[in-house]
């Protein structure tokens, strides 16, 4: 007699090394405002339930990635009725027609991907599988449907801030390989990169993530700090920390620095890795699931 429990209720190859909860608790947030159609949401119910029961099998979130990018033409068509009385012309015609009135905060390209990816999962040639890879895809699509609901005005805005941060620590290199210095904290970062600006308040927050030099053949580790009235002189980002109650200073270490063996010798240890490629995978999906979850923060101020 077949024992079912066994068939479909063991852990997948990729999760047999976790409990439920443990894997569960790895899922990014799939949040959507409130604004969001009831239709959208409860869509999202089932692809949430799919990327739980993924522990085990992992291809369930194949099946959840091609109800979410079906999800989204939904959300956009039901964003297009409310803009135009005119008739809807397919997935290509409203995603330019909304990215023409300026209702997403990422690029061309970015939405010429989703458009490709949504094509191969609606008319597909073969059988593929992205897997648990896919997760953060899932939760990318959420902030597209969430995009449609947000102020446009305060999107230009934070767009033109964020183009000038980043101009900024890119002239200034300060980028990676820095110090950072609080009141009762000098540390060493591997690197630094701008997550979000949130500009719903009065006074723009801006949230960084850094990463510490770590030990290579072990997991990088990223931590986010809230900044606000960020400024740059010379080879420094200085900045207030409302949580440190304090100014912060990230900056390139001087040539008497201390530190500046130790960068040396790291960065000579980093550029002869043999595995730099997987601790530059595992730092991307660091940074990936951090801005999923700073960004649901923003979105929840409704």
């Amino acid at each position: 007699m077949t024992n079912f429990s066994d068939k479909y209720l063991k852990p997948d190859i990729f999760t047999e090394n976790e409990t439920f909860d443990q894997y569960c608790a790895k899922i990014p947030e799939l949040y959507l405002k409130s604004q969001v159609p009831e239709d959208v949401r409860q869509s999202f119910q089932v692809i949430e339930s799919l990327t739980a029961f993924a522990y085990f099998n992992h291809k369930f979130i194949d099946v959840a990635l091609t109800s979410a990018l079906h999800t989204f033409e939904m959300a956009m068509k039901f964003k297009y009725k409310e803009l135009t009385p005119k008739k809807a012309n397919g997935f290509k015609g409203v995603l330019s027609f909304l990215n023409s009135r300026e209702h997403f905060e990422v690029s061309n390209e970015v939405l010429k991907y989703y458009e490709e990816w949504r094509n191969q999962h609606a008319h597909p040639e073969r059988y593929t599988t992205g897997g648990l890879m896919f997760l953060y895809g899932l939760a990318q699509i959420c902030r597209l449907i969430n995009d449609l609901y947000e102020d446009v005005t305060l999107r230009k805005e934070r767009i033109i801030l964020g183009k000038h941060f980043f101009a900024e620590l890119k002239s200034r290199y300060l980028t990676q390989y820095l110090e950072f210095h609080s009141k009762d904290y000098v540390g060493k970062l591997f690197r630094l990169k701008l997550i979000f600006i949130n500009n719903k308040q009065q006074v723009p927050i801006y949230t960084l993530g850094y990463i510490p030099l770590f030990t290579l053949g072990t997991q990088p580790e990223i931590y986010l700090l809230k900044v606000i009235n960020p400024r740059f002189d010379a080879g420094s980002l200085i900045a207030y920390s409302p949580k440190l109650q304090s100014e912060i200073r990230i900056c390139v270490p001087n040539i008497d620095s201390p530190n500046v063996r130790e960068f040396k010798q790291w960065s000579t240890a980093w550029n002869l890795y043999d595995k730099s490629y997987k601790a530059e995978y595992e730092i991307e999906q660091l940074l990936s699931f951090c801005f999923i979850s700073t960004i649901n923060e923003f979105y929840k101020m409704e």
